[in-house]
């Protein structure tokens, strides 16, 4: 197994280093030349270094299981080809990464997905995000910048322990939790900080979406969204319990999902739009146990006042409230 593992995180390497140009071979790295003999324990903590440059990349996917500690620490600039022909296998993702434990990615480098010219060269949808992160726990996202065409970050179900600190994104649809709900295996999301996150020209701020008239009853609990810039963000807050994009499901039957202890402190900034907060709870699982303090929001377009949209929910409130929370 543990040879599967460094064989693995070595290939990365390879498809980094060397498939800078569409016609060169593949290169292959003799592990035993790095250390690597038959029959010895190489669960030690394993390093990849991306060092400065313009790195072109394929397609990469580093898995596990794993017993050492990974660090990928890219110090360099990895881009993607603009051609999705160069992708080999065109249904997957650019970069994934599975089933791994104690894995760091550090550096202070750039993941360059070429979208502006891949979008032109080809019919592609625009809407990817910067980071999808499901069936994991105890991870932490801090001290970056996302700029995307769909959400910076996504989380799928069974998310648990996550933190997000000191990201900016923008532009993109903002950080969300979903959209969840469309199967009955879905797990709980629990335990979701973000905090002193800004937001530029986004679609959305912090969101929940979950589906109507689904089969799922998982619980979505322990929400912390806390120290928040808005910089002209659309929907600086929104809890979207009716979602239902391309009218694919019967908005008449609720969300079977529970939302409950989330605690929104201290959001200010512009909003592009008149609603500035949407608390849009199921009808058959109202949110339970909110509270919201100190929100101060200003409205940067001419449509009247700002306001906040209110249904199945009654959060407690504190501080400034501006635009007036539910009541």
């Amino acid at each position: 197994m543990e040879q599967k593992i460094i064989l693995k995180i070595i290939f990365v390497v390879t498809v980094l280093k060397y498939n800078v140009d569409a016609d060169q071979d593949t290169a292959i790295f003799d592990i035993t030349k790095y250390g690597a003999k038959t029959g010895a324990d190489i669960t030690q903590a394993s390093k990849i270094v991306i060092p400065p440059g313009i790195w072109n990349l394929r397609q990469a996917h580093l898995t596990g299981p794993n017993k050492a500690r990974i660090e990928l620490r890219v110090a360099g600039i990895v881009q993607a080809y603009s051609d999705v022909k160069m992708l080999p296998n065109r249904q997957g993702d650019w970069i994934t990464i599975n089933y791994v434990d104690n894995f760091t990615l550090s550096g202070g480098g750039i993941f360059d997905g070429n979208g502006h010219d891949a979008w032109k060269l080809n019919d592609c949808n625009k809407n990817k995000n910067g980071l999808h992160l499901s069936r994991s726990s105890s991870i932490n996202v801090t001290d970056s910048i996302i700029m995307t065409g769909d959400d910076c970050i996504s989380m799928g179900d069974g998310m648990s322990q996550l933190k997000v600190e000191n990201v900016t994104c923008g532009p993109g649809h903002g950080i969300s939790i979903g959209s969840l709900g469309k199967s009955v295996e879905e797990k709980d999301v629990t335990d979701i900080h973000v905090k002193n996150c800004t937001f530029i020209n986004t679609q959305n701020g912090v969101r929940v979406k979950t589906w109507p008239s689904a089969p799922a009853t998982l619980q979505i609990t322990n929400l912390n969204f806390e120290d928040l810039v808005m910089v002209n963000a659309s929907n600086p807050v929104i809890i979207d319990q009716q979602y239902c994009p391309s009218n694919l499901c019967n908005r008449h039957k609720p969300s079977l999902i529970q939302v409950s202890k989330i605690r929104i402190k201290n959001v200010k900034g512009t909003t592009s739009t008149q609603v500035a907060m949407t608390f849009s709870c199921s009808s058959s699982k109202p949110c339970k146990d909110v509270k919201i303090v100190d929100v101060d929001l200003t409205y940067s377009g001419n449509k009247g006042k700002i306001t906040t949209h209110c249904a199945n929910i009654k959060p407690t409130l504190g501080g400034k409230q501006i635009p007036p929370a539910c009541r």
